[in-house]
């Protein structure tokens, strides 16, 4: 203190009156200050209760019956696709549908000008009606040199008898073809509908004039049964396989076993099951997943193409699990991990082996048993060994979090991109 107010005389000569004045009372702030500093706690000491037993949230570790199913987005499409094409050259004078429009097979739905072509049936039935004539007549002259007595005509006269005979059956044949093929020219003026199922708009106007090569006059899609496109990962393949590999030969194939269910956009499940109809023989070396196809009935046309839905694939029968919440799993450079309770209200670390996600659960497949207690909140309050006050969570002092805080040194909650591929598979 003496050595500080020196300086200060020092630097300040001319103000030496007013420091010496001023000195006393600044080093009675400054004791004072230390004295009230010295009086308070001490802030970086244990909280108040630091000494106490923690108290913990804990859930008892359960075994729940599971549906053994995975989910996939499918996108809805029709079983059969056809486009209407004209077939002749003619003027299009009819449509005979509303667009968009249910259709039955057989139904009529363009009409393209005849007139040509019954002009054309018309001149092929004379022409085979010439040809017949000839025909006959060649016939019943060969008959007449067949019953001359022998040697009153030439071999050679017979021979032609019979030649002009057989030129005469070809023509008929001809002319008959011609019909035939008059018509169908004639019954493809009329266009039907080759199957069941929704027509959509039509692409071509009545008055204009289409053939063949004028593309799709309109389209129709089967609507029932109905089929959704999806993938299958390579996991639940190799998962498939396995149980193949176990069933007894004489059961029906796997695929026949695997139920798809749809939910729709609205929450709500579709009300059909359906059946595997498709798989595809390779599995996708970008994608690693292998396509595949379900058909479902769809009667009140609720499924369209090209919409998306979420679709479930039950591969057997509901599975027990051991199921705790998400946030008592823990994870280090060790693995998972779980705090557990015992029954001397100790702590105990436990190594588990984790499955799915589901809901705001794990599965746990080796480390813990049914009707064990792990800690899901107050985590980072304790160490192994140490003693709590275990509560459920009923009785918890806050709201039991999802995901805890902390856990151990170095543990951090198990992460987002484990849950994508629990729900993966």
């Amino acid at each position: 203190m003496k050595a500080a107010f020196s300086r200060i005389v020092q630097i300040f000569p001319h103000c030496m009156n007013q420091i010496t004045l001023a000195f006393p009372l600044i080093a009675v702030t400054a004791l004072g200050g230390i004295f009230v500093s010295g009086c308070k706690p001490n802030a970086s000491g244990p909280p108040p209760g630091a000494g106490g037993t923690p108290t913990v949230t804990i859930s008892e570790v359960e075994k729940t019956s599971i549906p053994d199913e995975v989910s996939f987005v499918g996108r809805v499409t029709e079983k059969d696709r056809v486009d209407i094409r004209a077939q002749v050259s003619g003027i299009l004078t009819k449509q005979l549908f509303d667009d968009g429009a249910l259709v039955e097979k057989g139904d009529l739905l363009f009409e393209i000008e005849s007139d040509d072509y019954e002009a054309a049936v018309d001149s092929a039935q004379a022409q085979l009606a010439s040809a017949e004539a000839q025909r006959d007549n060649a016939q019943q002259y060969l008959k007449r040199m067949r019953s001359v007595k022998s040697g009153s005509i030439s071999e050679t006269e017979l021979e032609q008898a019979e030649f002009d005979l057989r030129t005469a059956q070809a023509s008929v044949d001809q002319a008959q073809a011609s019909l035939k093929s008059a018509e169908l020219d004639l019954k493809r003026t009329k266009i039907y509908a080759p199957m069941d199922g929704q027509i959509g708009k039509a692409m071509v106007d009545a008055g204009n004039l289409v053939d063949a090569s004028t593309g799709s006059l309109a389209m129709i899609v089967s609507t029932d049964p109905i089929r959704v496109k999806h993938s299958l990962s390579e996991r639940f393949i190799t998962e498939a396989l396995q149980r193949l590999q176990d069933r007894d030969p004489d059961l029906p194939p796997v695929r026949d076993t695997l139920i798809p269910r749809i939910t729709l956009s609205t929450g709500n499940r579709y009300p059909h099951e359906g059946k595997i109809v498709f798989l595809d023989n390779e599995i996708g070396t970008t994608t690693g997943s292998i396509q595949a196809e379900a058909e479902f009935p769809n009667p009140d046309g609720i499924l369209k193409p090209g919409q998306f839905v979420d679709l479930t694939v039950q591969r057997g029968a509901p599975q027990d699990k051991l199921l705790i919440p998400q946030s008592a799993v823990q994870q280090d450079q060790k693995g998972h991990f779980v705090l557990v309770v015992g029954e001397d209200s100790s702590v105990s670390r436990r190594s588990v082996e984790t499955g799915e996600h589901i809901g705001r659960n794990w599965s746990i497949l080796a480390g813990l048993n049914e009707g064990e207690k792990v800690i899901i909140q107050g985590i980072e309050k304790v160490r192994p060994g140490a003693k709590v006050n275990a509560v459920p969570p009923s009785q918890a002092p806050g709201p039991v979090p999802a995901v805890p805080a902390g856990g151990e040194p170095e543990a951090t909650p198990k992460g987002k991109a484990k849950e994508e591929s629990a729900k993966e598979g």
